[in-house]
């Protein structure tokens, strides 16, 4: 668990810890120097080198303490019909705010207890909702979900002028959540968000566009979620629905948290998997 932890430090702080590494090896220099190359510096200079190493340290230090740092974890909400999952990202309290904050999903179904992308076969349509995802390949591989509170005033627009919602900005102390996914108490299938967002836009025809549609099944997701100046966070989850039962569980394995079961027999599946809220 330590070593762990150890590694998990240096691969964050890999410029303080060789700052670190070369006020060490300056302060010694002339312990060490003499004995293998028969050469010895000032005092003088082993000082002022030291001394501007440790104000570049004090500096980088100053820096990672100011900058922001974000912490995932796991919530739902239960809808009339589906389970919303989202991924919560706080910005630690006394730090900058994370601007231009998006998360990303990635998602492998499981089969025999193996990884491997979506397949045609993986996916259902949602009324109202059009999939980003190819029919043929349909790959998701760290792709936008929208901010249950996106940035405003927004500046990006996508497909018929639709607003995109996967960029936000987290203040000190802050929590925002990105929305990942519906599941459907009616049928266990999964609606995945998009940038788009999450609800129909009142166009002709409302409309609107979803990552994908994905029948009940074991899929294992991936969550990672970036900002300006902060180191990014990932989290992982798993979805195992038992199609002939139609029961099941969302896992929240990164962090890990209790998980929420699903059951679905008792509920007849809506058409076309649509669902308007």
């Amino acid at each position: 668990m330590f070593g762990e932890l150890s590694c998990e430090w240096l691969r964050k702080h890999t410029y303080t810890a060789l700052l670190i590494g070369i006020i060490i090896v300056v302060l010694t220099l002339n312990q060490w120097l003499p004995r293998y190359f028969n050469i010895s510096i000032p005092e003088s200079w082993v000082a002022s080198i030291s001394t501007a190493i440790a104000m570049l340290l004090v500096h980088r230090l100053h820096d990672d303490m100011k900058n922001p740092k974000l912490i995932l974890g796991w919530d739902y909400y239960e809808f009339r019909e589906p389970i919303r999952v989202y991924a919560m990202v706080k910005n630690m309290e006394g730090r900058e705010a994370a601007r231009e904050a998006k998360a990303m999903i990635t998602i492998k179904e499981v089969k025999e207890g193996k990884e491997r992308n979506l397949t045609g076969e993986s996916l259902c349509s949602f009324g109202g909702f059009q999939p980003l995802v190819s029919l043929q390949r349909p790959i998701v591989e760290d792709e936008l979900v929208p901010w249950a509170v996106p940035k405003t005033p927004p500046d990006i627009k996508g497909k018929n002028g639709i607003t995109l919602k996967h960029k936000t900005t987290i203040s000190s102390g802050q929590i925002n959540r990105a929305v990942l996914f519906d599941v459907m108490k009616s049928s266990c299938e999964i609606k995945v968000f998009s940038e788009y967002g999450t609800e129909i836009e009142r166009r002709q025809p409302p409309h609107n566009y979803i990552r994908c549609g994905l029948k009940p099944g074991h899929y294992r997701v991936r969550v990672r979620v970036v900002a300006d100046r902060a180191f990014p966070v990932k989290g992982e989850l798993e979805i195992k629905v038992e199609e002939e039962k139609k029961v099941g569980k969302i896992l929240f394995i990164k962090p890990k948290e209790e998980p929420i079961i699903l059951s679905c027999q008792n509920h007849v599946r809506t058409p076309d998997c649509s669902e308007v809220f």
